[in-house]
């Protein structure tokens, strides 16, 4: 028994426990109907997260929340029936996960949002995005499906993807992706997060992907093409990555499984109060974005794509925004800026009350106190005026019919000699 015991302690001493934590991810490891599992997100990450390698130590213990999340995992026969013909039949998804509600452009909400997926024996597979808008569905497949993982998942797994998909917001734009995905283990060994130590497996994708957007009112596209490394560290029987850092450009962010710390915020993105400028002035309009899942997409109704843009004003305009965050939510905000001649008093700017909102498209506008004759203007979501009519001896209530306009948010203004009052409509 003594030489039995001394060999296994000389195995110890020769060979480090590290070599004996090499895991082998599989079908089994993967999220199942019934999960709900929390994560954290932050873009504070220490700056050594690419190093690779076997039997490497990642610590990344220092982290911490800004937002988290809870993906939950359901059957993908649990999803609405109108969903099925595009994710069910042929056994194209067994598992979905609800997104929940949001909004892309306020006043129209999306609702019974599902991701759905596919676990196999040789793959874990996205095969694309349904929800319903107005209780109409809208199914977003994927030509191809995008690989996240090939079965059995070891230090010798490598795959690749080439993925698309498209769909129209009615009346406001069309969004559209390609994706190109490239990927291999990298490396395994220990990973510490603040949830805990695991032995895991390190998988890096490189994505090359091309995003598009084309917006009605300004008839006219747009595109943006992202390179992203994705790192994402697997455990056994942990679901999701314990641990994912995705690199763009310059910025990184971290995903980590997590307990309960912060609350979740849905995604929301302003541009600031409408303001009022000489003619001529240069100004700087910035898009502040909070919640949702960095990183964050901005396409303006300039057709610029930073979050930043500088513009030189010899006219009233309206500029809009859509944030698109890391999961594909959309955000939205409308900023008007009024343009006076240099040194003229600027005139007084005044809210306005318009009603109902959102519209079907007649639309009643509350008359202004010892408001007696003007114009009214309206200007669609690109900036430009597409309507202006005088009104003299306004009644208490002025009607206005803007039925034939597309979907979309617009700003109405009641113009006086004086006095500015304007506010948005919703036209659905």
């Amino acid at each position: 028994m003594k030489p039995c015991i001394y060999i296994f302690r000389c195995l110890l001493f020769c060979f480090p426990i590290g070599l004996f934590s090499q895991i082998v991810v599989d079908q089994s490891d993967m999220p199942g109907v019934g999960d709900t599992l929390r994560v954290s997100i932050t873009s504070i990450v220490p700056s050594n997260y690419a190093v690779s390698g076997s039997n490497i130590i990642w610590d990344f213990s220092v982290l911490e929340a800004m937002n988290q999340r809870v993906d939950t995992f359901v059957a993908a026969n649990s999803t609405p029936p109108e969903y099925w013909l595009f994710f069910l039949f042929g056994g194209v998804s067994n598992l979905a996960s609800p997104q929940g509600n949001s909004e892309f452009f306020p006043g129209f909400p999306v609702s019974q949002f599902y991701t759905f997926y596919k676990n196999s024996s040789d793959a874990f597979v996205d095969n694309g995005f349904a929800f319903k808008i107005q209780g109409s569905p809208l199914p977003v497949k994927y030509d191809v499906p995008d690989k996240y993982y090939a079965f059995p998942l070891d230090t010798n797994s490598s795959w690749a993807s080439s993925s698309s998909f498209g769909f129209e917001f009615p009346g406001m734009f069309y969004f559209s992706t390609h994706r190109a995905r490239t990927s291999f283990v990298d490396g395994w060994g220990t990973v510490i997060t603040p949830f805990g130590t695991f032995q895991s497996i390190r998988i890096r994708s490189d994505l090359v992907q091309n995003d598009s957007i084309y917006i009605d009112s300004l008839s006219f596209g747009i595109g943006m093409t992202r390179n992203i490394t994705e790192y994402k560290w697997l455990a056994k029987n942990m679901g999701i990555p314990v641990l994912q850092i995705n690199s763009e450009g310059l910025l990184t962010t971290a995903t980590y499984r997590d307990s309960t710390r912060l609350s979740t915020l849905p995604l929301s993105v302003s541009l600031g109060p409408d303001t009022t400028v000489n003619k001529g002035a240069t100004i700087t309009l910035h898009a502040s974005v909070s919640g949702g899942v960095p990183p964050y997409r901005f396409f303006w109704s300039t057709l610029d794509t930073s979050q930043s843009i500088t513009v030189s004003l010899d006219s009233t305009r309206s500029f809009g925004i859509v944030a698109i965050d890391g999961l594909n939510k959309f955000a939205s905000d409308q900023k008007l800026v009024t343009v006076v001649s240099p040194g003229i008093e600027e005139m007084d700017t005044r809210p306005l009350t318009i009603f109902p909102n959102p519209s079907d498209g007649v639309i009643q506008i509350s008359s202004p106190e010892k408001f007696r004759t003007g114009e009214i203007q309206v200007f669609n979501w690109s900036g430009k005026k597409i309507l202006s009519q005088s009104v003299v001896t306004l009644p208490e209530l002025i009607d206005l019919d803007i039925s034939s306009f597309a979907s979309g948010v617009y700003v109405i203004r009641l113009v006086t000699g004086d006095h500015v009052f304007q506010g948005k409509v919703i036209l659905k």
